[in-house]
């Protein structure tokens, strides 16, 4: 709702209140913040108003405001009446036309009828149907800019052509993951039957994996040597399981079988839990191996007390909020459960534990810290608990703010990037701020020693790779003979690449200029 409003702040145009006849004060502040997002609120309720398939549609309505600030100040009857004109030349609803405008700014500049006849060309053109075309704008707003649809229909035969599929599925593909329209076809390496063959995986499943990663395309195939077949075989961690470890650690696919299947089985005795509870940690906290194993243990042992709960179900609270790993004891945690039950009013402590496994969260702060926001919260949403703890399961950051400058610092050190980087590192590996910094230091110089690489190197591998630790935990002498550490590094490299063409190509598309051919669209 906040970025709403800040879409809805009228901009200077706006700044001055009154008439041209009132005098100006010059010692008055002609416009407060207060004043500002008070007509924000209004605007927004306006919209809100006029536009009622929007209201619940926050992403929607934030972005056609934000693609499109000329309509903050325009008359939200008419903003409607543009859209009615825009969806009925397109044949679809007014949510639909509306998720068009937010992607593709330049859509309501234009007649409505002009849109349609771009829209239906292009169907015609790709032999699909108008929603396929309109995902596929949505996916990739510069494509709007290009004049001729038989210039796309080329890449897209080319791109079809790579992946091994019929166009009409890789229209579709692309209309899912706009990241595939990055990697220029010269450059894809493997097909999706390549992948399925070389990964153990089915055909939907080598879809599903390249939808979510594409840059796995890019990889020869070489450095495909991970079969997801043969480590469900070996360890029982299901198939879902372990396309949610690849598509978190890409690199992890240039790992022979063995290896992972030896992690898993090795670190599930460990810590007491199965192998899909250890991919679930390598998937979602590999950073947390950072830590001491009795370190982990001893955690797990006193969240599994004070919940009242499984063991896999302490290591799946672990992973949500690591900094529950130190400083804690069952005593301090049971009271504050129990203050959970009194602050959002309760029925028992069966309750508030259900509540503190699902939004560990609340189980990091004081009870006093708690029920001062909730009370704060409370107040300006009218006083209700449900909506106190509705807030509190959905965005715990709301009440807490934990000051981390002091590690923050110490892990630029480590990684040798600046403060700024390192703060980026903890919002993506959040265990690098919970454990230690001399914990991670001391596992950076393991790393360096057992793999006989610098510490800077191993510090590469903790913020790059961390799933790496896993298998070094039990594998370490066959990683460092297998070189097996390089060729993981080379697929991250090959996902960090991709990646960031995919940032610049966005910040690109927020004001796309009109081509005719892809050689602008590729510079």
């Amino acid at each position: 709702m906040a970025s709403l409003l800040r879409r809805a702040v009228p901009g200077a145009g706006c700044a001055a209140r009154g008439s041209a006849a009132e005098p100006l004060d010059l010692d008055k502040e002609l416009w407060s913040a207060g004043d500002m997002y008070a007509e924000g609120a209004e605007r927004l309720r306006a919209f809100m108003a006029a536009l009622p398939e929007l209201a619940e549609q926050e992403e929607v309505l934030g972005g056609l405001l934000g693609a499109n600030p000329e309509l903050v100040a325009a008359d939200p009857a008419t903003v409607r009446t543009a859209l009615e004109a825009l969806a009925a030349a397109l044949g679809v609803n007014l949510l639909r036309a509306a998720r068009l405008a937010a992607r593709v700014p330049g859509v309501l500049e234009r007649p409505a009828e002009e849109a349609g006849s771009k829209v239906s060309a292009m169907a015609a053109e790709l032999g699909t149907d108008v929603d396929a075309a309109l995902q596929l704008y949505a996916a990739q707003p510069g494509m709007w800019a290009v004049s001729q649809p038989s210039i796309i229909r080329d890449r897209l035969d080319t791109l079809a052509g790579k992946l091994g599929l019929p166009l009409r599925n890789t229209v579709a593909l692309v209309g899912k993951q706009a990241l595939l329209w990055v990697i220029p076809p010269s450059h894809i390496q493997v097909s999706l039957r390549d992948v399925a063959g070389c990964c153990g995986l089915s055909d939907s499943e080598a879809e599903e994996l390249v939808t979510r990663v594409p840059p796995l395309l890019a990889v020869e195939k070489r450095l495909l040597k991970l079969s997801v077949a043969a480590v469900t075989a070996s360890t029982g961690v299901p198939a879902p399981a372990l396309l949610e470890l690849l598509s978190r650690s890409l690199g992890l696919v240039a790992l022979p079988s063995p290896l992972l299947c030896a992690a898993l089985e090795g670190l599930a005795a460990d810590l007491g839990v199965a192998p899909e509870h250890v991919a679930a940690l390598m998937a979602q906290q590999p950073t947390l191996l950072c830590a001491q194993f009795g370190t982990i243990a001893a955690a797990l042992e006193t969240l599994e007390t004070a919940l009242q709960c499984s063991r896999a179900q302490a290591l799946a609270v672990l992973c949500a909020q690591p900094c529950l790993m130190y400083e804690t004891t069952v005593d301090t945690l049971v009271s504050r459960i129990q203050s959970l039950a009194t602050t959002f009013g309760l029925p028992d402590a069966d309750a508030a534990r259900a509540l503190a496994r699902e939004q560990p969260a609340l189980m990091v702060v004081a009870p006093a810290t708690v029920r001062s926001a909730a009370s704060a919260v409370g107040a300006a949403l009218g006083g209700s608990l449900a909506d106190c703890l509705a807030l509190a399961k959905s965005d715990p950051g709301s009440f807490m703010m934990v000051t981390l400058q002091a590690r923050l610092e110490s892990l630029a050190a480590l990684f040798g990037v600046p403060a700024e980087i390192a703060a980026q590192l903890v919002l993506k590996h959040p265990a690098l701020a919970a454990v230690p910094p001399n914990a991670t230091i001391t596992r950076a110089k393991n790393v360096s020693m057992a793999l006989r690489i610098s510490i800077q190197g191993a510090a590469g591998i903790i913020a790059k790779e961390p799933a790496l630790l896993a298998v070094l935990t039990h594998a370490s002498d066959e990683v460092k003979a297998s070189g097996v550490a390089d060729d993981v590094g080379e697929v991250g490299a090959i996902y960090e690449y991709y990646t960031m063409e995919w940032l610049q190509r966005q910040y690109k598309e927020m004001a796309p200029a009109r081509v005719t051919s892809f050689s602008a669209l590729d510079s």
